[in-house]
């Protein structure tokens, strides 16, 4: 059996990973979850026998980091055992054994074992599994030395884009690249250093493509991590966060945090700053509280921030009119199984906005209440379709996000509810629509998704999104409220169609094409179409257009 066999090749391979969100490695795996029944299962059949089970009885949460040394040794076990001769392994066994290194494969990591999954079609792996492996020794001695290691890794990527517009513009047509190293030092068990640097061209501070054609390099993560602190975890430095749903904070920023875990509940305390400009915006105070439950989990989050005068929380900008500026946020939400079924599962979260900002004469001032919900039903069966349905809604009062990047899948990250209809703010600096300064009120947007992983043809993976954008029809004083899109009355439809094909283990192409479909009027006055307005008009808001990109990203 070729796939037991390749689940052991990886135990040999000393890989980092590089999606953009950093995953903690030390949360507990609590008491009742699968992975001591799978170790359980595998020990009574005698596939491993390295490993005393009464630890894993289930009686008391095990930390991952614990775990996945443990898993190391059983793995490390079967090579010895059965090598190239798996085909004595019953299907349950070599089933288990892939779903184990997938689940710590970040903790595995960081031991010096790293596995990457395996696909359906084993024609993706066309390396020599005889050269890629290891000494057992040797990997007993990483393992036990992995303390001491410092592992490297980086990425590479090239994008090119081209956007036209219909009335008439010849077309923007544009290519960025992105180049990263990652360090990974593990001082000991307890201690541990992250640092990736990153040259990019063309690329702005959230690592997508902003359309300038400029070259710089900065650390987009260094931080350290202390484990074992003051009865909890400590992380200091700049990192990638989304709280919650991603609904107030999905961004790089500089952090110092605290964790604690009390049974089954989560207290974390974080101070955020969001570098802009070369200088950090002013602080953020943040409380988050989460359960973990066997199906579903529960979060309730509270921010704080208040700038000096001659600052504006509601522009994020110096404006010497502004004598005091603050706001206070609660998220709350929930994800987890729709009842008994496997296939289908929820997302629901709410934000509750207050933002008072105070101008020199008492003129204009603002104080605003406002509210952010978020609802999605997830399909995700184990054939080859997936989809969801998610509807979001903000209403004139809400100031949008604390730090926002709405566009994740750009960077290979989890999507955000704002997806797809954040594409061209996040690619380029040529329209203005959605998430000016992180503003998303007045307007909802509804998501229809389908996902396509044939299972025959594994390399492949398609995705189609329609988004239809609508302002809510509220009125202060018989004037109707402006929304992200510009517009009076404004309306868009979002289609986008997305293709990716994985040319080996470590190299992947991508395509996508957006086509964004404005309707409503810019100015009743003027009667002026919102998707049709004249080309170098400066009152003309934002037209349709089309926008078409593909890359190579490649990791290392």
């Amino acid at each position: 059996m070729r796939k037991l066999n390749y689940i052991i090749m990886c135990t040999a391979l000393m890989l980092i990973n590089q999606s953009g969100i950093y995953a903690h490695p030390y949360d507990d795996v609590p008491a009742g979850h699968w992975a001591y029944e799978a170790i359980n299962e595998l020990s009574e059949k005698g596939v491993i026998s390295c490993i005393d089970t009464k630890v894993f009885s289930g009686n008391k949460p095990t930390d991952r980091y614990t775990m996945a040394s443990w898993l190391a040794k059983g793995l490390a076990e079967i090579e010895v055992k059965y090598g190239k001769n798996s085909s004595s392994l019953d299907k349950d066994s070599v089933n288990s054994i892939e779903k184990l290194s997938n689940e710590f494969s970040d903790e595995l990591s960081l031991l010096a074992v790293k596995y990457n999954g395996i696909e359906e079609d084993l024609s993706v792996v066309k390396e020599d599994v005889a050269n890629l492996k290891k000494d057992v020794a040797e990997i007993k001695e990483e393992i036990k030395n992995s303390g001491d290691k410092v592992l490297i890794g980086g990425d590479f990527l090239i994008r090119g884009t081209d956007l036209k517009y219909p009335h008439g513009n010849p077309g923007v047509h544009q290519t960025a690249s992105l180049l990263r190293f990652k360090f990974i030092m593990n001082i000991d068990k307890d201690v541990m250093a992250v640092v990736r640097w990153r040259m990019m061209n063309g690329l702005g501070d959230s690592g997508t493509w902003r359309g300038a054609n400029h070259t710089t390099g900065i650390c987009d993560l260094a931080f350290l991590q202390l484990k074992n602190k003051l009865d909890g975890d400590i992380l200091l430095g700049r990192t990638f966060e989304a709280t919650g749903h991603s609904l107030l904070i999905n961004q790089y920023v500089d952090v110092a945090r605290y964790t604690t875990k009390k049974g089954d509940l989560t207290y974390q305390l974080n101070s955020y700053f969001n570098r802009k400009s070369d200088s950090d915006e002013y602080q953020i105070w943040n409380l988050n509280i989460k359960q973990n439950k066997k199906d579903c989990n529960y979060y309730i989050g509270f921010y704080g921030q208040h700038a000096p005068a001659g600052y504006s929380l509601t522009n994020k900008a110096n404006d010497p009119q502004v004598t005091d500026s603050s706001r206070y946020d609660i998220e709350l939400g929930s994800h987890g199984k729709l009842g008994k079924c496997d296939n289908f599962s929820y997302d629901v979260s709410a934000v509750f906005t207050k933002l008072k900002q105070d101008y020199v004469g008492g003129v204009n001032n603002i104080d605003d209440n406002g509210k952010i919900g978020y609802v999605a039903l997830n399909y995700e069966p184990k054939t080859e379709f997936a989809g969801k349905v998610s509807y979001y809604i903000a209403d004139k009062e809400a100031h949008g996000g604390l730090f926002l990047g709405g566009d994740r899948r750009l960077a290979y990250a989890p999507e955000s509810p704002l997806e797809d209809i954040t594409r061209l703010d996040n690619l380029m600096l040529v329209m203005n629509h959605f998430l000016i300064n992180g503003d998303t009120h007045n307007f909802t947007d509804t998501k229809i998704q389908v996902e396509y992983k044939p299972k025959s043809r594994p390399k492949h993976y398609f995705r189609l999104a329609y988004d239809l954008l609508r302002e809510q029809k509220d009125k202060v004083n018989g004037i109707d409220n402006y929304n992200p899109l510009g517009t009076d009355s404004g309306e868009a439809d979002v289609f986008t169609a997305e293709y990716r094909y994985t040319i080996s283990r470590n190299l992947k192409w991508k395509s996508g094409f957006t086509r964004f479909m404005y309707d409503g009027k810019y100015r009743k006055a003027t009667d002026t179409d919102a998707g049709h307005g004249k080309q170098n008009n400066p009152v003309s808001p934002d037209c349709d257009y089309n926008l078409f990109w593909t890359e190579l990203y490649t990791k290392f």
